[in-house]
């Protein structure tokens, strides 16, 4: 066992002891034989005297009884930390009193009849997209990592593709190549499903809306354990409410998806001096989304790093037009390296653009305003002021990353009626990350992120140009993400929470998230 192991293993049984000490026994004996029966299992299925107590000791029991070599513990040693650290940024590390690691939608149904008969606080990870505490890991509870949900299926009557929740884009993308398809997914290969639920921007949202507005249905377990089919047609308000309602009505096993037709690529990143042109680049910005924007196979993923003075810019045509128009006035920018070309497929285009993290904590956050060169310009203005902030912070990194949303963006979304209530007009969706090396940094970095949102918040509501939505995918922790939707929005997701989730398993016992009870 490594040093690391057993730094692991020591929080577990100090989590056990607390809650062999501290937790309330079952009021009635009986309760846990009759649970345990209703499982297939009996209280000899367990080790010790677990059976006596509630909570993530006898959660983790249960589950290690029914299945054992599906649940992970800290002495397991590589195994659990390979999945407690299962995240890209450190701050979303955790140490789970164990982890839970379903292939089936019945094992996924059984883990949450035991978390809620045992009052265990859980959390759901697909690929751990967000570097938030506690959001898709927890600290003395229950991890339930979908990794094993990796199946796909492809119908070609309905050119649809079928995919588990545990699938990385990457893997979606590399499956359809053979039928020369596309799904709407993440514009990074390794970002998991669940970035689905939050919305999802992908590279082909310019034509085709956004990755939620394009499945045709989930399959999800719910609180009680059942497990449905949401869609147009089978629980619809259900449907509605998981378009951008990330994890508070249940846990997403599968989802249907659209897929449309895709050949040759055209892309790549593109490098410039962040100090000389920022400002010059959110002015281009601002010209493609006048203008270039109309084309609607174009799609930008820019981050204008301040620390590093550096802007890394991949730039994607997806009818495979070389230089197209759209982008000419990033072009008459000077560039210092650009690796545009045509690609064979888009696989390779988004494998070859990736930007390394190249510190190992992150926090984020991001606000939303209408096309306004001027505004633009004094927000690229802010963040040079704001990102001095981060010389207070051991490895700080400032990254912003200015996402132009288009009004044809928003009209393919609006037409699939999610629950996002966006405005129909060009937009700015902007988006801080903060990257830093030591914990002890962690509430100055998210300071850092909250002074630069408040104060472009501030700017933009001061000309009449704020949009109070917020991009789940890109929310601070302290964000009314939900909220956001309006408040008739927000009144039907929780009868749709009140409906399918009675008793509040997903507001109460999942902490972690962007909660509709907020």
């Amino acid at each position: 066992m490594n040093s690391k192991s057993f730094i692991f293993c020591i929080a577990w049984l100090a989590s056990f002891f607390f809650i062999s000490t501290q937790a309330t026994p079952a009021s009635n004996s009986n309760d846990t034989d009759q649970f345990l029966s209703s499982i297939g299992l009996s209280t000899n299925s367990l080790k010790g005297n677990t059976y006596k107590l509630r909570g993530p000791a006898l959660a983790c029991a249960i589950l290690e009884a029914f299945q054992s070599s599906l649940t992970e513990f800290p002495f397991d040693d590589a195994l659990y930390v390979a999945e407690s650290e299962g995240h890209w940024s450190a701050t979303a590390w955790a140490t789970p009193t164990c982890i839970f690691n379903p292939s089936s939608v019945n094992h996924v149904s059984i883990a949450v009849r035991v978390l809620t008969f045992t009052g265990t606080k859980f959390a759901i990870r697909s690929g751990g997209h967000s570097p938030l505490s506690q959001w898709a890991n927890i600290n003395n509870g229950v991890l339930i990592s979908m990794s094993k949900f990796t199946d796909l299926r492809y119908d070609a009557s309905s050119k649809t593709v079928t995919t588990g929740f545990g699938n990385r884009w990457g893997a979606v993308y590399d499956y359809l190549e053979q039928f020369g398809r596309l799904a709407v997914g993440g514009r990074v290969s390794s970002v998991g499903s669940a970035l689905t639920i939050g919305g999802g921007l992908s590279h082909m949202s310019n034509r085709y809306g956004l990755s939620v507005d394009n499945v045709i249905s989930f399959e999800v377990v719910l609180a009680s354990g059942a497990a449905v089919t949401a869609s147009s047609t089978s629980n619809p308000d259900l449907f509605w409410a998981l378009k951008g309602g990330s994890n508070n009505f249940g846990i997403v096993t599968r989802m249907t998806l659209k897929t449309y037709p895709v050949g040759k690529v055209w892309g790549g990143q593109v490098i410039y001096n962040n100090t000389l042109y920022q400002d010059d680049l959110m002015r281009a910005c601002a010209e493609y989304q006048k203008n270039g924007q109309s084309d609607k196979d174009t799609a930008m993923l820019t981050y204008l790093v301040t620390s590093n003075k550096t802007v890394f810019a991949t730039y994607v045509h997806m009818g495979g037009k070389e230089r197209p128009e759209a982008f000419k006035p990033f072009f008459d920018i000077p560039v210092l390296v650009d690796s545009t070309k045509l690609y064979d497929n888009f696989t390779a285009l988004i494998n070859d653009n990736v930007v390394d993290t190249v510190v190992p904590r992150w926090t984020w956050g991001m606000t939303n305003f209408y096309l306004d060169e001027k505004l633009y310009e004094d927000v690229s203005r802010i963040c040079t002021e704001e990102a001095k902030k981060v010389s207070q912070i051991n490895g700080g990194t400032y990254a912003v990353m200015p996402q132009p949303i288009s009004k044809s963006m928003v009209d393919a979304s609006q037409n699939n009626e999610n629950a996002l209530n966006l405005r129909s007009r060009p937009q700015l969706w902007f988006s801080l990350n903060v990257g830093w090396t030591q914990a002890s940094d962690d509430a100055t970095a998210l300071s850092i992120v909250r002074s630069t949102i408040d104060r472009v918040e501030a700017l933009a509501k001061s000309r009449n140009l704020h949009d109070p939505y917020v991009f789940l995918n890109d929310a601070a922790p302290y964000q009314k993400v939900i909220q956001s939707y309006g408040p008739n929005n927000l009144q039907k997701m929780k009868a749709v929470g009140n409906k399918y989730d009675p008793t509040g398993v997903f507001q109460t016992l999942v902490p972690g998230g962007f909660k509709i009870s907020a």
